[in-house]
């Protein structure tokens, strides 16, 4: 097969299979979060009929969304926001009408989480085809092997995405298994999302009032932990009334939600710098940011409290630019690294934490 058509059999794999884990959680938590957004990348690629999408805000158990779940056609870019009934409200409320030039392309847009069952259909099918062969004996080898290589290639994308829950806190330090995860999403954003060309203090006041409005709502959720993790009012100042945030973490607060749903948990550790006794754990989580054309890695501070008054805190955000050790640019002079993505939107944890440090200054070991 060729490496561009592999490259895009893999990219519509890995898309349409982290969205069926999302519709899950979309489930799961919709009596919190009952309404789910549209959200087109907004640049220069993005398909004017996806772009006539982005908005639009209906109920999860909308029907709209068997026929606009993104991946919405080929390297489509598109993502579902879950969203509380205030965000909704304050956003416009509920989208009546669809521009008559949304239109997802041919074949695509369809609900993905019976994107296996369709799969298992196909796999059951040429199994039985294998079976009746075997059984006649017309074939010698397994009825397994039978079956297309591509399917077996298909099914092997399981152990990469989605991302596998975290499936226990019983550990200090380095999560085991960090490795395992294989790879994260990149949430890509353009910079200009609380508006163009903005002075700092611009930008601060913009970014604060992004996190007011998040601080109420019930939480920000996160795939990996199932947890909704809440903003503070100590946490907002912290992220953005703070004169010692740079311009691209408050430009990354836009899509604090995005990076707040993906992030993975790296490692857990007590609250050595406060000794606040109310903190049963802290929790370093990574994740990985695009503005622009510029790859950056983030770092999610989540404080665990065993008040259930206050639960899960999100109580700082830093981020730093890409690690070295990447794919080198293209488009750099030689020898010059630029922060690209590996496989479109997903970057693998081993390289997204190479040079990330643990709270004992050790780096990862990623096993």
């Amino acid at each position: 097969m060729p490496r561009h058509r592999l490259e895009t059999v893999y990219r519509n794999a890995v898309q349409t299979a982290y969205m069926a884990g999302h519709w899950r959680r979309f489930e799961e938590v919709k009596d919190d979060l009952p309404y789910l957004m549209y959200d087109a990348i907004n640049d220069s690629r993005t398909r004017p009929s996806h772009l006539a999408m982005d908005g639009v805000i209906r109920p999860v158990d909308d029907p709209i969304w068997k026929r606009w779940s993104p991946p919405c056609g080929f390297r489509c870019r598109c993502s579902l926001r879950q969203v509380s009934a205030r965000e909704a409200q304050r956003r416009g409320g509920v989208t009546q009408s669809i521009p008559a030039e949304a239109v997802p392309d041919e074949g695509w847009g369809g609900d993905p989480r019976r994107w296996g069952e369709r799969l298992n259909k196909l796999r059951d099918e040429r199994l039985s085809v294998c079976k009746r062969q075997s059984l006649a004996g017309k074939r010698q080898a397994p009825s397994v092997g039978c079956v297309p290589p591509a399917y077996g290639w298909l099914s092997g994308l399981n152990a990469q995405v989605p991302k596998p829950r975290l499936a226990s806190l019983d550990f200090w330090g380095e999560r085991p298994g960090l490795a395992q995860i294989g790879v994260v999403p990149v949430v890509e954003i353009t910079g200009n999302e609380f508006g163009a060309n903005l002075a700092y203090m611009q930008l601060a006041r913009a970014a604060n009032a992004h996190l007011r409005a998040l601080q109420a709502e019930s939480g920000l959720p996160n795939e990996d932990t199932g947890w909704l993790l809440r903003i503070n009012k100590r946490s907002r100042k912290k992220m953005g009334d703070n004169a010692d945030q740079s311009a691209d973490e408050l430009r990354a607060l836009a899509a604090l939600e995005q990076l707040a749903l993906t992030a993975v948990v790296g490692e857990r550790h007590e609250d050595e710098r406060h000794r606040n006794p109310d903190v049963v754990a802290v929790l370093r989580m990574w994740a990985a940011l695009m503005i622009g054309d510029r790859l950056f890695r983030v770092q999610l501070t989540v404080k665990d409290y065993g008040d259930p008054r206050l639960l899960h805190a999100l109580a700082a955000v830093q981020i730093e630019s890409a690690p070295p050790g990447i794919l080198p640019s293209y488009s750099a002079p030689q020898g010059v690294q630029t922060a690209q993505p590996t496989t479109g939107r997903f970057v693998s944890i081993r390289e997204l934490l190479r040079g990330a440090k643990l709270q004992d200054g050790r780096d990862y070991a990623l096993r």
